[in-house]
């Protein structure tokens, strides 16, 4: 597995990707499968304002791969190797996909609560463990370095994120605000009303699917994913959600609060799509240069 300073580096990028609030569970990085379950409509059409203030899928490969480089750039300073790996290209922008749940009956069918596996993503994390393992002692030190040194990792990270004045933390927070405000809202509290009195009638006790996905009840002992119990209760969910209207209630509530944010907060969000063009500016030039 990649260090924790690897793993310290690749959160700055998470904080910039945020994929909205849920709980949904995702697949273990070692179950890599050639499986794609496309998108449904509802789906693609999950376009929030917020969106384009955090780097996309597609940018967030670019980005890390322009970490690489420069990782590449000190190793090589440093007397040794560094293999490049080579990141997707065309991604598609899935990224609320899964904040309301799981909202797709073609995922709850096959996957109960669990996010259908991206390819893309397992490769990714697969090549990096696998480089990783492939590292001498010596090079490890030299890439990710010890409590007393710095590793060329934390010294490609630095460059490429160091000057970034964005308050991150409070576009998180926000993100919070906007997700759980549109909860409380009438239209949105009386969907997920309606949701729960439908899951009552096919015998199932929640106020709101957070608590289905969190209720240990259904999960089988041994770990085992897409049970049959599971999958009856992610459907059900499904159904609930589409005859209560709430997925279309929740998602209008949020564009309506998020909008109203980047209204009340224009400076803070001028600036921080500043900070995000002036980061994909720098990460084009060192692809650019390799």
């Amino acid at each position: 597995m990649e260090s924790m300073t690897n793993r310290r580096a690749s959160a700055v990028l998470a904080l910039l990707l945020l994929s909205g609030c849920t709980s949904a569970t995702t697949p273990p990085a070692d179950r890599v499968t050639s499986e794609v379950t496309e998108p449904t409509a509802e789906v693609r059409s999950l376009v929030l304002p917020f969106d384009r203030y955090e780097l996309s899928p597609q940018e967030f490969f670019l980005a890390d791969g322009a970490l690489d480089l420069l990782v590449l750039e000190c190793m090589r300073e440093r007397g040794f190797d560094w293999k490049v790996i080579k990141r997707p290209t065309g991604a598609q922008d899935l990224r609320n996909r899964r904040r309301y749940g799981v909202i797709e009956m073609n995922v709850a069918t096959r996957y109960g609560y669990e996010a259908p596996p991206i390819p893309r993503d397992q490769d990714t994390a697969r090549m990096k463990n696998e480089r990783y393992d492939q590292l001498s002692r010596t090079e490890k030190v030299a890439a990710f370095g010890t409590k007393d040194s710095e590793g060329c990792m934390e010294m490609a990270s630095r460059a490429l994120y160091g000057d970034s004045h964005a308050n991150y933390k409070r576009f998180t927070n926000y993100h919070r605000e906007v997700h759980y405000g549109a909860k409380k809202r009438p239209p949105v509290s009386r969907a997920l009303g309606s949701w729960s009195t439908c899951m009552e009638l096919k015998g199932y006790d929640y106020k709101d699917p957070a608590e289905a996905i969190d209720d240990q009840g259904w999960r089988s002992k041994d770990g085992r994913r897409g049970t049959p119990r599971e999958v009856a209760l992610a459907v059900a969910d499904v159904t609930c959600k589409q005859q209560s209207g709430l997925v279309k209630k929740w998602f209008s509530m949020e564009k309506e609060l998020e909008n109203l944010k980047i209204k009340n907060n224009s400076d803070y969000f001028r600036g921080l799509l500043k900070e995000k063009v002036k980061l994909m500016e720098k990460v084009r030039a060192i692809h650019a240069a390799a």
